[in-house]
């Protein structure tokens, strides 16, 4: 503490207090709080950040050692795979596929768009998406079956693909439902990972605010167990495998549906 007050030009009472409060109880959240405020008003952003986090890190030792309890440890099987389009091209090649969130709401470009790379190797691709307008627009480009309720389709396919779709969704639950009303065999899920193995460019300006690069139609992350937990917990699936795809900045899963519902 003493090298801290020399580096302190004109240290208010803010700043003392919270030193001696941190030289008897180091422990304690309270005088980390005080000290990052006082550094503050010195303008001391740096070692202000680093008081609040050791603040914070105080305040959280309860929680993290919950955390650790065994009910929330999850072992997961993981198949890792570099690039997720090798896997798409390989589950889909010569197969009927229904190509869910096909029309890349709100960032269609046709010379980046998966459905038009799989509509060479598919025997049949036909698409799923909300987007009507995206569509028509993406009918033009690749001939096929377009819906925009799975309540229209009646056709039977060896594959759904729902690529990067289901963080887009209001309700899991009821995606993942509607999706059991289709006939397939199949069906890989791939989602943004939760756990980036970066921080994904996201940064602070300053100590109350916050920078975070994410899409701008996304409402949710996902991780290997997250997902995984929404398939057991919302149908009758069997996961056959789940992945970390694309240097593990994507989840997946892939699924099949019980013999007797396809």
């Amino acid at each position: 503490m003493n090298d801290l007050n020399r580096h302190i030009s004109e240290p208010d009472s803010l700043v003392a207090d919270a030193i001696s409060r941190i030289s008897l109880q180091p422990d304690r959240a309270e005088g980390w709080h005080l000290l990052g405020q006082g550094l503050l008003r010195c303008n001391l952003v740096q070692g202000a950040r680093t008081a609040l986090k050791k603040a914070l890190e105080i305040e959280m030792r309860p929680s993290v050692s919950d955390h650790y309890d065994s009910i929330f440890r999850n072992e997961i099987e993981i198949h890792s795979v570099r690039d997720r389009l090798e896997l798409f091209e390989t589950l889909c090649r010569n197969q009927a596929v229904l190509h869910v969130g096909c029309c890349d709401f709100p960032l269609f470009r046709p010379e980046t768009n998966l459905h038009l790379k799989l509509h060479r190797i598919c025997s049949v691709l036909d698409g799923l998406d909300t987007d009507q307008s995206g569509l028509q627009e993406l009918a033009s480009y690749a001939p096929g079956n377009y819906y925009h309720s799975a309540a229209q389709i009646s056709s039977v396919y060896d594959l759904l693909l729902v690529p990067e779709t289901i963080e887009h969704v209001g309700n899991i639950a009821d995606f993942l439902r509607e999706l059991d009303t289709i006939r397939f065999n199949r069906c890989l899920i791939t989602a943004p990972n939760a756990f980036l193995p970066n921080d994904n460019g996201n940064f602070w300006i300053d100590d109350s605010t916050y920078v975070e690069f994410n899409h701008p139609d996304h409402t949710c992350w996902f991780s290997p167990a997250t997902l995984s937990r929404c398939i057991h917990k919302f149908t009758d699936w069997h996961i056959e495998a789940v992945y970390l795809l694309n240097c593990s900045h994507m989840v997946g899963c892939l699924c099949r549906k019980p013999v007797d519902t396809q």
